[in-house]
């Protein structure tokens, strides 16, 4: 008996390779059941072995549980459709079985895990309103499930009327002019003898154009620094009261051009005569007379402010100054003013409502700029960068906000992106272990909180777009129009 019994296990042996092979297979493609379906295999073989007696012919074969474990679904012996024996051809078969959605195998053979993120009311594999097609009203088109359909014939019922139904905003809009709206609206319009119109600040570069605007709007909505070519893009304030609406322009220096961004930065200063009714062109009072040529060719009234008149020790140093401007010819007045602490300012102010057209609001009452907040973002940042940083660095630097979440009752989230244009720059930029670029984050997110009113994540990074002044096509990737 004892000799004989390897024979037996040795019998049991040569047919176990193939019930293991298929078995592994169907385990392979089980996927969460694989280690169950093993353990139960090799039990089962051991009792084959162990007392020798053969299975029910009824009895599921060793891969059948595993295949249950990693499925809920399970087809009997006798049920139809029932999966094939282990020939490596049935539905456990490794061939066969598709993986789940959850661990779909890319073209390199690594499964890769399904879209999670998706919102709450949309399923992951929907995609965004905004790529359906719409409709010519402009709304997006009803999809055809969703519309009313005739039992009878299955197709979609036309409205019988030839007015289309109107959608709940379009109620809700005929109910507010058809009642109390009209009374409202009325209110709303502006008195008689209301002015509005646009005022450009232009001149030589840091002469204050951007300080006298923020001291208009009693805010601060242009970066202001002492180092010049501080502006590179027109900036729009507007001053609201009762009785007049002045839209004023914030342009960059004019100076003579040196690369690809000093062009872009002129034509922002140029496009800013054509929009403007009043051109008022600053000057440095401790500066000798000089006139732009673009303001011997335009038309538009024009207004000279003299500004930093508070450097100026003894106001008849003035004279010679004053003299020299009123000689040219091309300014209806001449404004000494000090745009930092307010001297003169209010004269100026009026100065300019004599010359706006009377004509109602161009922006709603509660604007103060057009301009996006991501733009006042990177602006502020900018502004921290070229107070922070020294010689070539702020004038080589640019910053892109990239990413803006508003979060509700939580942080917005926001991160910009600071490029320069050489690799040292960059290391100037970040500092000995990420110390620089810590406080300029630090320092920039405070100003930001405080022009925002909330509290927002600033996350910066820094990368390097050699000679982008020089390129056109660098400038046109961070928003110039070049």
């Amino acid at each position: 008996m004892n000799s004989e019994q390897p024979k037996k296990g040795g019998a049991s042996r040569k047919s176990s390779p193939k019930s293991r092979s298929t078995g592994a297979k169907r385990g392979a493609s089980g996927g969460g059941g694989r280690k169950a379906g093993a353990g139960e295999r090799s039990a089962g073989a051991g009792a084959a072995r162990g007392s020798g007696r053969p299975k029910p012919s009824g009895a599921p074969k060793s891969g059948g549980a595993s295949r249950a474990s990693g499925s809920s679904k399970s087809t009997g012996p006798g049920r139809p459709g029932a999966r094939k024996s282990a020939s490596g051809k049935g539905a456990g078969s490794a061939r066969s079985r598709k993986p789940s959605a959850a661990r779909r195998p890319t073209a390199t053979g690594k499964p890769t895990e399904a879209r999670t993120d998706a919102p709450a009311n949309e399923s992951p594999s929907r995609k965004p309103s905004a790529n359906r097609p719409t409709s010519r009203t402009g709304r997006a088109a009803t999809p055809a499930a969703k519309r009313p359909t005739n039992p009878a014939a299955g197709r979609a019922v036309r409205p019988t009327s030839d007015t289309p139904p109107k959608d709940s905003t379009t109620a809700l809009l005929d109910e507010f002019f058809a009642g109390s709206g009209e009374d409202v609206l009325q209110e709303d319009a502006p008195p008689e003898g209301f002015r509005s119109g646009y005022v450009a600040f232009v001149g030589r570069p840091n002469v204050g154009k951007s300080t006298l605007m923020n001291c208009f709007l009693e805010q601060r909505i242009a970066i202001v620094t002492p180092k010049p070519q501080t502006t590179r893009r027109k900036t729009l304030g507007i001053l609201n009261t009762d009785a007049y609406q002045v839209v004023m322009l914030d342009t960059p220096g004019i100076m003579e051009p040196k690369y690809a961004l000093h062009e872009a930065m002129i034509d922002e200063a140029m496009s800013a005569f054509e929009d403007a009714d009043v051109i008022v062109y600053l000057a440095e009072a401790t500066r000798a007379p000089e006139i732009l040529p673009a303001l011997e060719k335009t038309q538009k009234p024009r207004l000279l402010a003299l500004n930093k008149v508070d450097r100026v020790p003894q106001k008849n140093e003035l004279l010679p100054v004053l003299e020299g401007y009123s000689e040219t010819g091309l300014f209806d007045e001449i404004l000494p003013i000090c745009a930092l602490s307010g001297d003169g300012v209010a004269d100026l102010l009026q100065a300019i409502l004599s010359r706006l057209p009377e004509a109602p609001p161009l922006y709603p009452r509660e604007q103060v700029s057009e301009q996006p907040e991501r733009f006042f973002v990177a602006e502020i940042v900018r502004e921290r960068i070229f107070r922070r940083y020294e010689q070539e660095v702020p004038y080589s630097t640019e910053v892109l906000v990239t990413r803006f979440d508003e979060r509700g009752t939580h942080k917005d989230f926001i991160e910009a992106t600071i490029f320069v244009e050489a690799d040292s720059q960059k290391a100037i930029v970040i500092g000995k272990r990420g110390l620089a670029i810590k406080e300029l984050g630090e320092d920039a997110r405070d100003a930001i909180e405080a022009f925002l009113g909330r509290e927002v994540f600033l996350s910066l990074r820094v990368k390097t777009m050699p000679k982008w002044r020089k390129k056109a096509a660098a400038l046109r990737k961070l928003g110039y129009k070049r």
